[in-house]
């Protein structure tokens, strides 16, 4: 029972969250990503034509409480840190109103993941450009520890550009420090060259 109250509390939290956008008024321009969790799509919002967003639409059916429960993480570890300028923007979410599941409506960048930016400019970038990157990757970092939050799956595919400066992205694995630190080590999760060694146990 008590199950069916914690979903029903996140679900009520992301109803009544205040940064709500009506789904009908995106235009879907390209589905770029599908993982096991989420749908990545690319957007135009009503009105605003000239400008793309990001839709991170999460794979839930019937309000499944561990899916809720990352959902409103994510948005409330994001909304702590929504200022910093090398720190994906949250706008705010979305709801289908056929399949319910809900979107966060995010900031679009348009260099795509840092791998692939490496991959196709690393030849004209100077060595000034390459430290700079670093910098702003270091920055967004601090900021995260600032607010005691751990991003917990850090590596070039969840690091995005946007008008060549760094954006970090993919919140869903992320966690307060206290929370991290009281976590089991069984749990790894990530890609694994970006993994920590101590969490590899036999």
């Amino acid at each position: 029972m008590s199950n069916d109250n914690d979903t029903n509390d996140y679900s009520d939290w992301l109803d009544k969250y205040y940064d709500s956008f009506d789904y009908s008024d995106f235009t879907v321009l390209e589905k770029i990503d599908t993982g096991s969790s989420a749908r990545i799509k690319i957007a135009t919002l009503k009105d605003i034509k000239d400008t793309k967003f990001v839709l991170k639409c999460f794979n839930y059916v019937n309000y499944d409480k561990i899916t809720l429960e990352k959902v409103v993480n994510e948005i409330r570890l994001l909304r702590e840190v929504n200022y910093h300028p090398n720190i994906i923007r949250l706008y705010g979410i979305t709801k289908d109103p056929i399949l319910g599941n809900c979107s966060l409506v995010l900031e679009y960048a348009d260099g795509g993941t840092l791998q692939n930016y490496l991959q196709n400019h690393i030849k004209e970038l100077k060595w000034d450009d390459r430290f700079d990157l670093a910098l702003q990757i270091a920055s967004a970092i601090s900021c995260l520890h600032n607010h005691d939050i751990i991003h917990c799956d850090l590596h070039s595919a969840n690091i995005l550009v946007h008008q060549n400066k760094i954006k970090l992205a993919d919140f869903g694995q992320s966690k307060k420090i206290v929370e991290a630190s009281s976590s089991s080590t069984s749990s790894v999760y990530g890609v694994v060259p970006y993994v920590d060694t101590v969490k590899i146990t036999d």
